[in-house]
């Protein structure tokens, strides 16, 4: 079977999960805003003003904290990737051609904008789920592990099985899952000090793949009980 058939499949048995969720939602209010409003993207780092950040998840049915309370201290985000959820539909938006950064570094509606708003609810969910799947960077989004993530998406092929078979479940053990990509693709944590029990590369496999996921409705991770990880 052709990568893109097998994917395909795999998007179908995700759409089901997807529908009911509030990931479409939160990604069609990312794409008003920034056809409503004028954003120029910062100079150093190309992120979202954070104003604007801050406006736009205030929008979202699944918003993220914007600040974290210590024992004495109120910690302030700054960035945007500091809220991952948001950065991802940010980074989904121009992997899939609805928003694209014009050469003075404005966000603009992109060559697929129009035809996305004009598409059904079935195939929305299914260009975006491909294009994470194919033209989304996940090194972009998952900056560890040196090109973790980038080797990973090259032995995407190997992952649709243990995915197919994981989407169908009611409950999945993460450490299963990890542990079948891992198995499957080959891929390994290249650091110094070495990863000799494949726990950063299972960790890895979890925030980039299950998180993605996650973020699209199709999976919720839960923690069980007496685990700190």
């Amino acid at each position: 079977m052709k990568e893109k058939e097998a994917a395909g499949l795999m998007m179908e048995e995700c759409a089901k999960q997807i529908r009911a969720g509030d990931f479409l939602h939160d990604f069609e209010v990312f794409l008003r805003y920034v056809e409503n409003e004028k954003i120029k993207l910062t100079p150093k780092l190309e992120l979202i003003p954070f104003k604007h950040v801050k406006n736009i998840n205030s929008l979202f049915r699944s918003p993220e904290l914007t600040e974290h309370k210590g024992r004495k201290r109120v910690f302030k985000l700054r960035y945007e990737y500091e809220l991952p959820r948001l950065y991802f539909i940010d980074l989904l938006a121009i992997a899939s051609g609805c928003l694209k950064v014009t050469s003075k570094g404005y966000y603009k509606k992109g060559q697929r904008f129009t035809e996305f708003w004009q598409s059904d609810l079935n195939k929305k969910i299914g260009t975006l789920f491909l294009s994470w799947w194919n033209y989304f960077y996940w090194e972009d989004h998952f900056l560890c592990g040196n090109d973790f993530a980038e080797r990973l998406q090259e032995n995407r092929l190997f992952i649709l099985p243990v995915l197919k078979k994981t989407i169908s479940l009611h409950k999945v053990d993460v450490e299963q899952f990890t542990g079948d990509v891992i198995a499957a693709t080959g891929v390994k944590w290249e650091c110094q000090s070495g990863d000799p029990d494949d726990s950063l590369a299972r960790w890895g496999v979890e925030r980039t793949i299950l998180q993605a996921m996650t973020y699209f409705g199709a999976v919720e991770l839960v923690k069980k009980r007496g685990n700190t990880g």
